[in-house]
């Protein structure tokens, strides 16, 4: 734990003879990491993360992963929403790409505080499985949205173009592609996980009014977590599930580089990295 981290840290400063008490408290564990650009945080309680971010400053962040289970993690998004310590700038506030996969909050102001200050956001991708529906109104409905007291004609995301969604099946989708337009913000591609449903009017009319809709294929949902659930499934051998679902080598770093993975396509700078 952090703590543990900072007691080594100091020790280590003892033992060359460096003079500790000319040093501000805290500093010892204070980095900043500023060619950092791509950062993932998932599978970690909320107060490591809160930690982390307390000790960490990560100035250009331009691509986020969060992807948390259980717990609540309302105190992690209102930090990532402020200025950390000793800047002007909140972590939100540079990023360009954000993939929600897992995210245990449903505190509106919390919420609408996070979108606010999301104000450079150009591609979001989004499980609705694990969030909560409130970003679909954050994205496409403000006004919708019980209790928030936001002034009429407030909209969030105003540099948003691409939308990859899990869990909304197409006629969803299609509203707020619809209500997007209706805001004077339209989207311009749109991704739809190949599990939800689509009626083939909804397919034509997507195509229509986005620049890009294609289907994608997600990563198998985390909620199938054990042999006797996938066994269920019609045709499948235990020993292939053993084989190719629990190999004891595969490790939460194999996952990300499969679902987060960014390509240089030759454009500019601010747009050479993509979901895929």
């Amino acid at each position: 734990m952090p703590v543990d981290w900072l007691n080594s840290v100091k020790e280590a400063m003892a033992d060359v003879d460096q003079v500790t008490e000319t040093i501000p408290s805290g500093s010892l564990l204070d980095i900043t990491l500023p060619s950092v650009m791509n950062l993932i945080l998932a599978f970690l309680p909320p107060d490591y993360v809160l930690a982390l971010l307390d000790h960490i400053r990560l100035p250009n962040i331009i691509s986020l992963a969060l992807d948390f289970e259980q717990d609540e993690y309302t105190s992690v998004v209102t930090r990532l929403s402020e200025p950390a310590t000793g800047t002007r700038k909140a972590l939100l506030s540079g990023v360009e790409m954000l993939k929600l996969s897992g995210l245990p909050c449903s505190h509106i102001p919390t919420l609408v505080k996070a979108a606010d200050a999301l104000q450079n956001l150009k591609r979001l991708e989004i499980n609705f499985n694990h969030v909560d529906y409130l970003w679909m109104d954050l994205i496409s409905a403000p006004d919708a949205i019980a209790d928030a007291n936001l002034p009429p004609g407030t909209t969030f995301f105003p540099r948003l173009e691409t939308l990859s969604v899990t869990a909304l099946d197409g006629s969803s989708v299609r509203d707020l592609v619809q209500r997007c337009k209706d805001m004077g913000r339209p989207l311009k591609e749109l991704y739809l996980n190949k599990e939800e449903r689509l009626w083939d009017e909804d397919r034509v009319w997507l195509k229509e009014n986005l620049e890009v809709f294609e289907r994608f294929e997600g990563s198998d949902d985390e909620d199938v977590d054990d042999v006797d659930d996938l066994l269920d499934l019609e045709g499948v051998d235990e020993e292939d599930i053993i084989e190719d679902d629990y190999d004891e080598d595969w490790t939460d770093e194999d996952e990300y580089e499969d679902d987060f993975d960014y390509e240089d396509e030759g454009e500019d700078e601010g747009d050479t990295l993509q979901f895929r």
